[in-house]
């Protein structure tokens, strides 16, 4: 089995470094300060996250994670957190009940999955009469399932996309809930993906977040923890590597945790079953393989940007700078922002993945193609 991790959360052993961050998270968090977590994508956000929640359900706290990646209306976001909040409630029937006593507007309905045979809840929104009261009953469930005793952890994944929910202000009413909470037996932590536009979100002091939570940014791990890491796997597979091929991998992904898996998963692919030391030639080969695997989202990319965008895109590629005045320069890195392919870090734009950037460094540039 592949020991590399990739596209889902990495969990024990997977997960590496960050421990100074858990640690703060985790201290924050019981002395009963809400958090906004910052970091770019592919940095290990959600890992972290979930590494904490491991943390606190092990002391029997009740911990709510909720994604609103996927939320585009108010019946879509009563819907799922319903199911967020009944993830680890036992028994069902009985969550159902402090549901339906909760939010008088809607109607729990448990039934079967076929596939698994597992009890699943659903809510019936054909008879339902869905208002902002209703997502104002929604709201106060957290507080009535912590009770008198427990403590209750929040955990908001891709938290920008709240305010995008239609016709109600999402925001301004899940701050007002939070304000008047028991921080004693309620805490919060938002992030996600889009670190500009989070930061709008707690820094803007127009919107209902504003510095409402302390925050704590994940940058890069630190660039031994890596090395060591991938010394430590390709070890236990028996595979013999390098301090100095760790390095390049490392560099290679940028080290960033998700292209660092990603790459180390392309390197054990292509040396099973019979090779067994790693090489800068078998590194660069894997590399080639992982800029193929997605060159047809490369593609798509560079075909939605602008011309100068590409133009652009290619001078950041090569380290080198743009001529163009401040204003249409700022206007293309806010477009690159904008649609995830750039992110801002040390006062400077760069291209986010690695491998996009090798692809137009290597690929386009050198065919001639942009």
């Amino acid at each position: 089995m592949n020991p590399f991790v990739y596209n889902q959360i990495a969990e024990g052993s997977r997960f590496y470094d960050r421990k100074e961050e858990t640690q703060e998270i985790i201290r924050w968090l019981e002395n009963g300060t809400n958090l906004v977590l910052y970091g770019p994508r592919h940095y290990g956000k959600t890992s972290l996250v979930y590494k904490v929640i491991n943390y606190f359900e092990e002391k029997d706290y009740i911990c709510i994670y909720f994604n609103f990646m996927n939320v585009y209306s108010l019946e879509n976001f009563i819907s799922l957190y319903s199911k967020a909040l009944a993830r680890k409630q036992q028994p069902l029937q009985r969550f159902a009940k402090f549901l339906q006593n909760g939010v008088k507007s809607i109607r729990p309905v448990l039934s079967i999955d076929p596939n698994t045979g597992a009890e699943e809840l659903s809510i019936d929104f054909d008879n339902s009469h869905i208002s902002v009261l209703t997502l104002d009953d929604m709201l106060d469930l957290t507080e009535k399932l912590a009770g008198k005793d427990n403590r209750v952890f929040v955990f908001f994944d891709e938290f920008q996309e709240a305010a995008k929910i239609p016709n109600i202000n999402f925001e301004g009413m899940l701050r007002s809930k939070i304000q008047f909470q028991d921080r004693e037996r309620i805490r919060y932590l938002f992030f996600g993906s889009k670190t500009h536009l989070m930061q709008q979100a707690f820094m803007n002091n127009r919107r209902p977040f504003y510095q409402s939570a302390r925050p704590v940014v994940l940058g890069l791990p630190p660039e031994n923890e890596t090395v060591e890491y991938l010394l430590k796997v390709f070890s236990k597979e028996d595979i013999s590597i390098s301090k100095e091929c760790a390095e390049y991998i490392m560099q290679k992904a940028g080290n960033i945790p998700y292209y660092v898996q990603m790459l180390g998963s392309e390197i054990w692919q292509y040396m099973m079953p019979e090779q067994k030391t790693v090489t800068k030639e078998i590194i660069n080969a894997s590399v080639k393989i992982a800029v193929s695997h997605n060159s047809d989202t490369y593609e798509e990319i560079i075909y939605n940007v602008s011309e100068k965008a590409k133009d652009m895109l290619l001078l950041m590629a090569n380290d080198k700078k743009t001529s163009l005045p401040d204003e249409e320069r700022k206007e293309i890195e806010l477009e690159l922002r904008d649609k995830g392919i750039t992110e801002f870090t040390d006062m400077q734009y760069y291209i986010a993945d690695p491998f996009f950037r090798l692809y137009i460094k290597e690929i386009i540039n050198g065919n001639g193609l942009i």
